[in-house]
């Protein structure tokens, strides 16, 4: 049987005035509260009521977490926990960044290795490499390997950061409406890599463009949404919020408990 979630996927950084894109995602060094300051409580307080349509007293389960990669932990253990039903998930994911694995190489092992697996088998990546490993700049990557997302909305933050990785979207295009994961194998990878190394971006990108994937997996609709058009389409099944301290300022601390007062921690 088929089952739908819908989830509301928050990280702290969402609420901080601009992006900070230079950390490692594992960090827990802080950025400097001199330059990222974290929103108000009344423009917080907007956001999640007037936009994502949240109500503190009809709480949503969830779970918090400090970096965001455990959201894929958490979505398997709800898709084990309905091991008798295809789950997947509509996802409203609103960050400063995409986490679809700009700026790592976690690509590399999803395309060439971890796609040609049967999906189950997917749900447990072991990339040998340390620079593939899920982190959480790109676990939805991930997930999309494990075909557990259905849809996804990428709510981007006032700074208009928009980091979608080409390779990982329909025709390479990141406004085609879908993202698409490509099988290739590590040969390929590698000579397009080579080919890549020192062009300019626009004449890579043509050179991307042409190149043809092993196999192709299922489209999953995908669309880029300012943040000040984003307005829920429904009520949520789960809401997950991410502190990622290594992009945010202690400051914006003072804003989990705000956001926790909509959450019911439950899986």
């Amino acid at each position: 049987m088929q089952k739908t979630f819908n989830l509301l996927d928050i990280d702290l950084d969402f609420f901080v005035n601009e992006i900070f894109f230079d950390a490692r995602t594992d960090s827990t060094n802080r950025v400097t509260g001199e330059t990222y300051k974290p929103w108000s409580i009344v423009q917080t307080i907007d956001f999640l009521e007037h936009h994502c349509l949240l109500n503190p007293k009809q709480k949503v389960k969830g779970a918090y977490f400090v970096h965001h990669h455990a959201v894929f932990d958490y979505l398997r253990e709800i898709v084990l926990k309905h091991e008798d039903d295809n789950v997947q998930f509509n996802i409203d994911h609103i960050d400063g960044h995409a986490d679809l694995g700009s700026g790592d190489d976690g690509y590399l092992y999803i395309c060439s290795e971890l796609i040609h697996q049967p999906v189950k088998q997917r749900y447990y990546p072991q990339p040998s490499d340390r620079h593939q490993r899920l982190s959480p700049g790109n676990f939805l990557a991930y997930a999309l390997a494990c075909r557990w997302v259905k849809s996804l909305n990428y709510i981007i933050h006032p700074d208009k950061g928009n980091d979608v990785l080409s390779i990982h979207c329909k025709d390479y295009e990141d406004n085609s409406g879908f993202l698409q994961l490509k099988a290739f194998t590590k040969a390929h990878l590698d000579e397009m890599n080579t080919i890549f190394d020192g062009l300019p971006y626009e004449k890579a990108f043509v050179v991307l463009k042409k190149q043809i994937p092993l196999f192709l997996e299922p489209q999953v609709p995908f669309k880029i949404i300012p943040y000040d058009d984003f307005l829920a389409s429904g009520s949520y099944d789960y809401i997950c919020l991410t502190q990622s301290p290594g992009f945010t300022p202690k400051a914006s601390d003072e804003l989990i408990p705000l956001i926790m007062e909509y959450i019911l921690i439950s899986v």
